[in-house]
C-alpha cells in the first residue's frame, strides 16, 4: 500500500462512518501532508533474510528451475569449439655479446638489440592486416570463408607474465582449419622478424650518418665560442673570480666597521672636550698646568702655616700672597690654552675620519658592480658549457650507437624461435558444460533470491511479529492469534447474539469456581466448541499476556490509561480494546473501555449497547460525576466492567478530543478506575488519536501481519514521536502459526486445552 492508498482508506474511513444528518462532517484540525520518516530497521538481518526464503521458497525453486532449463537448452545447443596454439621465444634469453649489451642500453636504440621490447605495440603489428593477409593468400582456396576480421576475432596473441614469449592461439568449430592457420601464422612471423631486424639495423645506420656531420659542426663551433670568451674577458673559472671579490668585499666591510668606530669615539671625545668633564681632564694631562697648579698648592700651604705663626699684616704672609696673585693669573692662561689645543685636535680628527668615507664607498660600489657583472659573464660561460657538453654528448653516444650497428650489422641475426608447436585439437574448449551449468545455477539462485527480496520489498507488509519487531525497534507486548470466533468454533456459535458470543468468550478467562455461575447467566447450552467456553484458548492467552506486560512496563507506577490505535483502518483495534478491558477486569482490575472513535465507532455495535448517549454526551452536556456515571454501561456481571460508547456522532470529533473538558474527563477516569481502556480513530489523515494520546498514559499501536503496510506504520510512530507521545509498544495482530517465535507456544497451550 503505497501513500495514495493510504489516503484513499483514510478518506473512506471518514466517508463511511462520519456523518450527521447525511452530511459529511468538517475536519476542524487537518493534520500536516504524512511524514515519510525512515524505514525503521532497514539494515540487513539474517533473521529476516532466511524468512524471506522460506516464504519465497516456491518462487524461488520456480526462477531456478525455469533459469536452469534455458541455461542447460543453451549449453547443449552450442557449437562446438577448438582452440590450438605455439609459442615464440622473440629475445634471447641469455646475451653474451658486448657489443649488443652496449646497444641495448643506449636510449632510442634501433634494431632487434633493444632492451625493451614494446610488447604491446609488437602484438598489435603482429595483428595488422598487413601480416594476416600473408596468412590468408595461401589458405583462401581452401577455406573461402576466412577473411581478415574472421581470423582477427578468433586470432588471440598474448605475453605470458613477464616472459620473452610471445603465445599465439587460434579457435575455429574446424580442427583443421585451426591447424592449417597456425602453420602459417608462424611461418609468416618468423620471415617478419628476420626483415625487420635487418631493416632496423640499416635504419639506425643511415639516421646516425645523416646526424654525425652536424652534430660534430655544433660542437666545433661551441668550443671556438668558449675560447673566444675566455680570452675577451680573461675569464677561466667563475668560483676564482667570486671567491676574490667575497674576499674583497669583506676586507672593505670591515675597513667601513672601524671608521665607524673610530669616528664615534671621535666624536665623542670632541663632545667631552666641549662639555667641564672634558675640560678638566684634559687639564689632568698638561704637565705644565699641573706644575704651576703645584706651585699654587704649595704657596697655599705655606700661607697656611705661616698664618698660625704671624700675623695677617706681616711680611712674611704678604709675600707669599703676592706669590700666589703671580701664579693664578699664569693658571688661567694655561688651562685656556691646553683646552683650546685639545678640542681643535679633536675636531681634526673627525674631519679626517670623515674624509675617508667617500672612497670606501666608491670602492665598495665597485665590487659591487664587479658582482653584477661577473653574474653575467658566469651565465654565458655556464650556457657555453651545458651547450657543449650537451653536443658532445650526443656525438659520443652516436659514434657508440654507430660503431655496435656496424658490429651488429655483420653478425649473422637470429630471428624468432618456435620452443612449442601447434598440434591438431581433439578435445573442444566450449561448451564447458561442467562451469556452464554451475555458473547457471549460482545466477539462477542469486536471480530467484534477488526476485524473492524484490517482491518482499514491494509487498511493504509484515510477515510476522519477529520481523516487526526488529524492524521498528519497539517491544512486542503481545501477538494476537488468528482466531475467526476468538476462541469459539463451530457453526451453530456464529447463529448467536453477539452479546451472547461475547459473554461466553469472557467465560473463558474466569476461574473454575465461578464457571457453573457463569454458564447459568449467559445460556444453558453445554456445547462449547472444540476449545470450550471456559476453556484457555490461544486468543485469550494472548490477551492475558498483553495485560501483564502491560502491568510489568511500569511496576512502580502503574498505567491508568492506554490508547489502543492503529496506523489505518481495519487492523484490529477495536477488537484489540473490546477483549483487553473484561481481560484485566476478570483479572481484578475496575476498568472502564471509552470508544473515543466517534467517526465509526464500534463498541456499542459489538456489544448490543445503547449508541445514543455517550463520550460525545458528556463532552457537549458538561456532565457532572454523578451524570456522567448514569451514561457508563456494563456489560458482563461478576466483574467491574464498565463501557463508555461513543455516542451520537458529532460533527467535529477532533474539537471534542481537545477540549478541555476531554482532559478532565481522562483525569476523572483516572481517579475512579484502575485502567481505561481508549478505542481511537486510525492514527494516519486524521488528528483524533494523537489529541486524546496528548492525555494518557500512552499508546498500543497494532499491527496486523500481512496488511498493514510498513510505510505506515511508520508515520504512524513518526507522527507519536514528533507529537511527544509515549508509545508503550506494538501488537501483532492475526498472527498465524509458525510465523514468530511465540507462536508455537499458544499452539501447544491450546493443543493441550483441546485434548483436557
Amino acid at each position: 500500500m503505497d501513500k495514495q492508498d493510504t489516503n484513499n482508506a483514510v478518506l473512506e474511513y471518514q466517508n463511511n462512518g462520519h456523518k450527521k444528518n447525511g452530511a459529511i462532517a468538517p475536519i476542524p484540525y487537518p493534520v500536516s501532508p504524512l511524514l515519510q520518516p525512515a524505514d525503521y530497521g532497514d539494515d540487513f538481518d539474517l533473521r529476516q533474510f532466511l524468512s524471506v526464503i522460506r516464504r519465497r521458497a516456491w518462487l524461488i525453486l520456480g526462477v531456478i528451475t525455469v533459469s536452469m532449463g534455458a541455461v542447460t537448452f543453451n549449453t547443449f545447443s552450442q557449437e562446438k569449439i577448438y582452440l590450438s596454439k605455439f609459442r615464440l621465444l622473440v629475445e634471447p634469453v641469455n646475451s653474451n655479446n658486448s657489443v649488443s649489451d652496449l646497444a641495448r642500453s643506449l636510449p632510442g636504440n634501433f634494431g632487434s638489440g633493444s632492451g625493451e621490447l614494446d610488447y604491446a605495440t609488437q602484438i598489435q603489428v603482429l595483428r595488422s592486416p598487413e601480416l594476416l593477409q600473408k596468412v590468408i593468400q595461401p589458405l583462401q582456396q581452401q577455406y573461402p570463408d576466412l577473411n581478415y576480421n574472421t581470423l582477427l576475432s578468433n586470432l588471440s596473441i598474448s605475453r605470458p607474465g613477464e616472459t620473452k614469449i610471445l603465445e599465439v592461439s587460434y579457435q575455429n568449430s574446424d580442427p583443421d582449419q585451426i591447424e592449417a592457420v597456425l602453420e602459417q601464422l608462424a611461418s609468416v612471423y618468423l620471415e617478419y622478424s628476420l626483415a625487420d631486424r635487418q631493416t632496423n639495423v640499416r635504419q639506425g645506420l643511415q639516421f646516425i650518418d645523416e646526424q654525425l656531420p652536424n652534430l660534430q659542426q655544433e660542437v666545433d663551433t661551441l668550443q671556438a665560442e668558449l675560447q673566444q670568451f675566455r680570452q675577451d674577458y680573461n675569464f677561466t673559472e667563475p668560483e676564482i673570480h667570486f671567491n676574490q671579490l667575497a674576499q674583497k668585499a669583506a676586507t672593505l666591510e670591515e675597513q667601513r666597521f672601524q671608521l665607524q668606530q673610530e669616528m664615534a669615539q671621535a666624536q665623542t671625545r670632541l663632545q667631552s672636550l666641549q662639555g667641564d668633564s672634558g675640560a678638566l681632564a684634559a687639564l689632568e694631562n698638561s704637565e705644565t698646568y699641573q706644575q704651576v697648579l703645584g706651585q699654587l698648592r704649595s704657596v697655599e700651604a705655606n700661607i697656611a702655616k705661616e698664618s698660625t705663626r704671624f700675623q695677617a699684616d706681616s711680611l712674611n704672609i704678604q709675600v707669599l700672597r703676592e706669590e700666589r696673585q703671580n701664579l693664578l693669573p699664569i693658571l688661567q692662561q694655561e688651562a685656556e690654552r691646553v683646552g683650546a689645543t685639545q678640542v681643535t685636535d679633536a675636531a681634526n680628527q673627525l674631519r679626517i675620519l670623515q674624509a675617508r668615507i667617500p672612497s670606501l664607498n666608491q670602492a665598495q660600489a665597485e665590487v659591487e658592480q664587479s658582482f653584477q657583472n661577473l653574474a653575467v659573464l658566469n651565465r654565458l660561460y655556464t650556457d657555453l658549457q651545458r651547450r657543449l657538453g650537451i653536443s658532445t654528448e650526443a656525438l659520443t653516444e652516436l659514434l657508440a650507437r654507430r660503431q655496435a650497428l656496424q658490429v651488429q650489422a655483420a653478425q649473422t641475426e637470429i630471428p624468432w624461435e618456435i620452443i612449442e608447436g601447434s598440434t591438431r585439437p581433439n578435445l573442444p574448449i566450449s561448451p564447458n558444460i561442467q562451469r556452464s551449468l554451475m555458473l547457471g545455477f549460482i545466477a539462477s539462485s542469486v536471480l530467484g533470491v534477488g526476485a524473492a527480496l524484490l517482491l518482499d520489498k514491494l509487498t511493504d507488509v509484515y510477515y510476522s511479529s519477529d520481523d516487526l519487531k526488529n524492524r521498528t525497534k519497539l517491544p512486542l507486548l503481545a501477538n494476537i492469534p488468528y482466531e475467526e470466533q476468538h476462541g469459539i468454533t463451530g457453526t451453530a456459535e456464529s447463529s448467536l447474539p453477539p452479546l451472547l458470543r461475547f459473554q461466553r468468550w469472557l467465560g473463558s478467562f474466569l476461574p473454575a469456581s465461578t464457571a457453573r455461575t457463569w454458564r447459568k447467566m449467559t445460556s444453558g447450552d453445554q456445547s462449547y466448541g472444540s476449545y470450550g467456553y471456559y476453556g484457555a484458548s490461544a486468543f485469550s492467552e494472548s490477551l492475558r499476556v498483553l495485560h501483564t506486560n502491560l502491568k510489568l512496563l511500569s511496576a512502580d507506577c502503574p498505567l491508568r490509561s492506554v490508547i489502543i490505535a492503529s496506523a489505518l483502518p481495519g487492523d484490529g483495534k477495536s477488537t484489540i480494546a473490546l477483549n483487553l478491558a473484561p481481560t484485566a477486569a476478570i483479572l481484578g482490575q475496575k476498568v472502564l473501555l471509552v470508544d473515543s472513535d466517534m467517526r465509526r465507532p464500534q463498541v456499542a455495535q459489538r456489544l448490543n449497547l445503547n449508541q445514543k448517549q455517550g463520550l460525545s454526551t458528556v463532552i457537549t452536556n458538561n456532565s457532572s460525576e454523578t451524570e456522567i456515571a448514569d451514561y457508563l454501561q456494563k456489560p458482563m456481571p461478576l466483574v467491574d466492567f464498565s463501557v463508555l460508547p461513543a455516542g451520537d456522532l458529532p460533527p467535529d470529533p477532533a474539537k471534542l478530543l481537545a477540549s478541555q473538558k476531554m482532559k478532565h474527563l481522562v483525569e476523572d477516569f483516572e481517579r475512579t478506575f484502575d485502567l481505561v481502556v481508549y478505542d481511537t480513530p486510525p492514527v494516519l489523515g486524521l488528528a483524533d488519536t494523537s489529541l486524546l494520546a496528548s492525555h494518557a498514559d500512552g499508546v498500543i499501536l497494532v499491527v496486523t501481519l500481512n496488511k498493514t503496510t510498513r510505510s505506515a506504520v511508520s508515520q504512524a510512530i513518526a507522527t507519536f514521536k514528533q507529537a511527544n507521545i509515549p508509545i508503550l509498544g506494538l501488537v501483532a495482530n492475526s498472527q498465524t502459526k509458525g510465523t514468530s517465535s511465540s507462536s508455537y507456544a499458544y499452539s501447544y497451550y491450546g493443543s493441550q486445552s483441546k485434548n483436557g
